[in-house]
């Protein structure tokens, strides 16, 4: 039955249509006696009235009969009815007006809040917890066999949802100071349902939703109220969270159930030790009642390498939170099986111990790449082991995002094998990241090694934060220290090594984030930087950055570049910059070596806009080969019009063991042939060693440019 629409209102997330038909059939004449109606609730926490101007929806069918089409009255379809301040009802309009027929006997059937009705069923959805009252649903069907009458006939009201109710206090080592700002959350719960009006009956439905509960406080204590379909309680979970990052996580009974007109008030104490906190529960029909129980199951913050938990997740839900490793470990799950999270949002509000079992990393490849929001909110993800399988080649908490990635903290030690592929893309927080990652910070020790033997090329991209970068980084650190190598030591073979990132290219930008630990890199073409290994295209840009860390290319083949903050810099920019790093750059056999405090090597209109070093730069060439190493205090070797601007250089700078070797205190060698066109301007300040700015000038202040550059 399809009610006319008169009228569309929004109540607390259930969208409700207003109507009274005519549609009914009707074989039986009607009176001019109208029906009196008056209302109580039978069970009701406060008071046993409905609200002055509640809408109320009401039925009228025959006597002996389910409500139908074939039963109900013409006109006598959800008509709807307005509560006064005595309980009285009357009718909102002239057609919501019920007569009782002339002498046939009659039932009624009511419901609140009056909304739309298909097929004798009101749709629920309580995800909207704001307002508890609002989301209520009450339903009266004590009304039957009644004849025409002036006496006023009361509708007896039954709540038909759960009510679910928490006193949390402040115990052993929890201050009560720190339940100002106290969450509940209801996690697993169905959130949506229909009603049958015609035998008081309900059927859920398929959604499931986090749902945070409103709170309120008095006296100390922390009230928490909500309303529930009745369901099963078996993998429903509450959890607690305060705002000092502490938080609880209490399950259901198994095998128990909230029932219809049932209030559950759960006592709880916190304590700081989790395992021992308090709790109670009562069971009522919204009054005191019996005891009854739920389960303390303190969040288990070490994962067993093989606990998978899915249920936290629904498709129709668009936030999320995750409180278990085992969550985490679904996360990997939904997302690698093509769950890409686009549009959703996760958080994370524990830390978690994935206790160096083996990790496959969120999003593994480009089709299955997360692109969502996780937001870590600074929580601790320790002990992290990813793992190389057969279709993996990246490493990292995740493997490949196009999403943002904010606020996380992660540690473990890294020893990552690459043996199957020719790329490897390894980094604290993602392997591959071409969204966003904010405020994370890393303390993963890494020894990552390309072992795949090729005489093709094979890349290496090892970064503190990212293995490879085509989004942004912003404030992040890392805290641990990088080891890699490259088992190829032929001229297609390179390794790239950053503080933050192994490379950046494409749209990249690398801004306000620091590298505190050294690095240390191993054969092959090595490119390393306190910052990123090799920076890449006209719209990269690195800026703000710090390095702390020393910058160590122990051996190295046919080329090597290792940079203070960049290792090789092509087309891109890198501004206001500061290292305090030693650079130590060994050529093992070859035909080139830079070290720079800044870059190691500036090429193709790339360009060092403004920073400084305090660290100093060591090259040290290979006799066996006729190598050319260049040292310099801001860039080791500047060529094919790039240029260097308002950069200082407080430390020293020295290239040796090399057919041919220039150190200078800004630029080690300034390519100036062949049309390259190298600037280096005298905007830039020297106080370190050498004194001559420039390796290869033939003077003090030889191929110095005094123009400064307009293209900056």
């Amino acid at each position: 039955m399809n009610t006319k629409l008169k009228k569309m209102v929004f109540l607390s997330g259930i969208l409700f249509t207003v109507a009274c038909s005519n549609e009914a059939v009707d074989s039986f004449r009607m009176s001019d006696e109208e029906v009196n109606l008056s209302s109580q609730i039978l069970t009701r926490v406060s008071g046993n009235l409905l609200g002055v101007g509640d809408a109320v929806g009401v039925y009228m069918y025959k006597y002996g009969e389910q409500l139908s089409d074939a039963s109900v009255y013409e006109k006598s379809v959800n008509c709807k009815y307005i509560t006064d301040a005595n309980g009285g009802m009357s009718p909102d309009t002239d057609l919501d007006k019920l007569y009782y027929p002339l002498s046939e006997n009659v039932s009624f059937i009511a419901y609140y809040p009056f909304g739309n009705v298909e097929n004798y069923s009101v749709y629920l959805d309580v995800r909207q917890q704001n307002n508890p009252s609002m989301i209520d649903f009450l339903y009266s069907d004590n009304i039957e066999n009644v004849v025409a009458t002036t006496t006023v006939q009361q509708l007896t009201f039954a709540h038909q949802l759960s009510k679910v109710l928490f006193d949390i206090k402040a115990g052993s080592g929890i201050s009560e100071t720190e339940l100002d700002g106290v969450t509940v959350s209801v996690r697993n719960a169905t959130s949506n349902a229909n009603f049958s009006l015609v035998d008081g009956s309900i059927t859920l439905g398929t959604q499931k939703q986090e749902m945070k509960l409103p709170v309120t406080y008095s006296e100390a204590i922390a009230h928490v109220e909500g309303i529930m379909i009745p369901q099963s309680c078996d993998k429903i979970s509450f959890i607690i969270s305060l705002q000092s990052g502490k938080s609880f996580f209490y399950a259901l009974e198994e095998n128990s159930q909230w029932e219809s007109g049932k209030k559950y008030t759960y006592e709880i104490t916190l304590t700081d030790n989790m395992a021992n906190a308090s709790f109670s529960a009562i069971i009522s029909d919204w009054v005191d009642g019996v005891s009854g129980g739920i389960t303390d199951t303190t969040i288990p913050d070490v994962w067993d390498g093989e606990t998978v938990n899915t249920d936290w997740y629904t498709d129709d839900a668009t936030t999320f939170s995750l409180y278990q490793p085992a969550d985490l470990a679904g996360l990997v799950k939904l997302v690698n099986e093509g769950c890409s999270f686009e549009g959703k949002s996760i958080s994370l509000f524990v830390d978690l111990d994935m206790n160096n079992k083996p990790w496959t990393p969120i999003g593994i490849s480009d089709n299955t790449s997360f692109k969502g929001t996780f937001n870590g909110n600074y929580s601790h993800i320790k002990n992290l082991n990813p793992v190389l399988s057969d279709n993996v080649s990246v490493a990292g908490l995740f493997g490949v995002s196009n999403g943002v990635i904010r606020q996380v903290i992660v540690s473990g030690d890294f020893n990552v094998s690459c043996d199957k592929f020719s790329t490897l893309y390894v980094g604290g927080v993602c392997g591959i990241n071409k969204g966003t990652i904010q405020n994370c910070r890393s303390y993963v020790d890494v020894e990552a090694g390309m072992n795949y033997e090729s005489e093709t090329m094979t890349n290496a991209y090892v970064g503190g934060i990212v293995g490879d970068l085509l989004g942004t980084i912003s404030s992040c650190q890392n805290y641990g220290a990088i080891t890699a190598e490259n088992v190829n030591t032929n001229e297609k073979a390179y390794l790239h090594i950053g503080g933050i990132s192994g490379g950046a290219s494409d749209k990249a930008s690398i801004s306000d984030c620091e590298n505190m630990r050294n690095l240390i890199g191993r054969n092959g073409n090595v490119r390393m930087g306190g910052i990123v290994a090799i920076a890449s295209g006209q719209s990269v840009l690195v800026g703000g950055c710090s390095n702390y860390g020393n910058v160590t290319i122990q051996t190295s083949h046919n080329e090597a570049a290792g940079g203070g903050i960049v290792g090789k810099n092509s087309k891109a920019k890198v501004k206001d910059v500061i290292n305090k790093g030693i650079v130590n750059v060994t050529l093992s056999a070859g035909t080139k070596a830079y070290g720079g405090g800044v870059v190691a090597m500036n090429d193709s209109s790339a360009m060092v806009l403004s920073g400084e070093n305090y660290g100093n730069v060591i090259v040290v060439g290979s006799m066996a080969d006729e190598s050319n190493v260049a040292a310099g205090g801001i860039v080791g070797y500047n060529g094919n019009s790039a240029s260097v601007h308002k950069s200082t250089n407080y430390a020293s700078s020295s290239a040796s063991n090399a057919k041919s070797c220039f150190s200078g205190g800004i630029t080690g060698y300034n390519d100036v042939e062949d049309e390259a066109n190298a600037y280096t301007y005298d905007c830039c300040s020297n106080e370190g060693l050498p004194v001559r700015w420039i390796g290869n000038a033939d003077a003090t202040d030889d191929l110095i440019t005094t123009t400064e550059h307009t293209n900056e």
